[in-house]
């Protein structure tokens, strides 16, 4: 059983990582703060002590891709049992990556919903 205790953050690709992390700072009063190290431009921008919009720079060439207004990259939902949700994602077949974060305490389930929407599971801290 998976059991999803709220919406632990989204993830959004932009065209200036710099211009949206201070739009979130100077019109919400989110603050910049620690990411892990990426291939490209990545800022977590925080309320408080939570990560909760991931900003990272669009890798997408918009004369070829969709339109930046329609890219979003996923939704993590926060659980509170890794293992038991991993268990449950593999009984059902669904194809996922794992990956784990040692520098944040996290454990982390990807998978795509039937209209290729990512879904991240993340348990922080440990099984509760």
């Amino acid at each position: 059983m998976i059991e999803v205790a709220n919406v632990h953050h989204i993830n959004i690709d932009v065209e200036d990582v710099h211009r949206s992390v201070k739009f979130y700072e100077d019109v919400l009063g989110l603050k910049d703060g620690p990411a892990p190290t990426s291939s490209r431009p990545l800022h977590w921008v925080y309320a408080g002590d939570m990560p909760i919009i991931h900003i990272s720079q669009s890798g997408e060439d918009k004369a070829k891709g969709p339109p930046l207004a329609e890219i979003f990259q996923h939704i993590a939902l926060r659980i509170t049992n890794f293992d038991d949700a991993l268990a449950r994602v593999e009984e059902l077949g669904i194809e996922h990556r794992t990956n784990v974060m040692e520098e944040f305490p996290v454990r982390q389930i990807f998978f795509d919903d039937p209209d290729g929407v990512t879904i991240e599971l993340i348990e922080t801290g440990g099984p509760a």
